[in-house]
């Protein structure tokens, strides 16, 4: 039986690692946090292996890493990097589109995240520019959109907000889409990953932007890409919060 593949998509600081490390707690499913290479493929004994990467900085629709790139020790890639060489390149060797070319069955799951809170903990937490950060939001929400639109792409839509104040429902909600049951474990993913220090699921970090005034004018800016945000969480699985 040919294990199921899973891929968790998202902009940087849109909830992608506190995502994976819920879903990564269930017994049916092992997950890979940022892996750049081929590890998916090694992984055995369960059914359902997946790997969670961000967008664009880290996995493209069609763009990778070169492969002379890969070639290069961790001080040339880091002095590179510091240039700018890779503000626009993804990490990753393996494209959006041939992960979704595999043999295997594969599942993507993507999160949504207000662009004013991914935008300014990008740039707080991130040490990154405003204009990086921007970058990295609208091309994140380019590229789900791409993917809601194609028949061939099994995918589920879900909403940072929700994760964190209805963070059973929506774990269930996963659950299902992956046709496994839920488990009660997966609620205790914020506990397994170093990066997420609270001693639960904080639901106010659904809202912390709003509470520091932050605002990037994005509607007026950007309205291309508020209109795709909002598309999408239209689609966004539906959630009780």
């Amino acid at each position: 039986m040919p294990k199921t593949y899973l891929l968790i998509l998202g902009a940087p600081r849109s909830g992608t690692t506190l995502l994976t490390a819920m879903i990564g707690r269930h017994n049916d499913i092992a997950m890979l946090n940022e892996d750049f290479g081929d590890a998916i493929d090694t992984i055995i004994s369960k059914p359902i292996v997946g790997n969670k990467l961000c967008i664009p900085n880290q996995i493209e629709l069609d763009r990778k890493k070169p492969a002379w790139a890969r070639l290069l020790g961790p001080a040339a890639h880091d002095r590179l990097y510091r240039h700018g060489y890779f503000t626009r390149r993804p990490e990753a060797a393996r494209s959006i589109n041939e992960y979704l070319s595999t043999k295997s069955p594969l599942k993507v799951i993507g999160i949504l995240r207000d662009g004013n809170a991914v935008i300014s903990s990008i740039v707080r937490r991130g040490e990154q520019t405003e204009d990086t950060a921007t970058y990295r939001w609208r091309r994140s929400l380019e590229i789900l959109h791409t993917l809601s639109q194609r028949a061939d792409v099994d995918l589920l839509l879900l909403r940072f907000e929700q994760l964190v104040q209805a963070p059973e429902e929506t774990m269930h909600r996963v659950a299902d889409f992956l046709d496994r049951p839920f488990q009660s474990q997966m609620l205790e993913g914020y506990a397994f990953t170093p990066i997420y220090s609270n001693q639960g699921i904080d639901p106010e970090r659904a809202s912390r932007h709003k509470a520091e005034a932050t605002d990037f004018a994005l509607a007026d800016r950007f309205p291309a890409s508020t209109a795709l945000y909002d598309a999408l969480v239209e689609k966004a699985a539906p959630v009780p919060v």
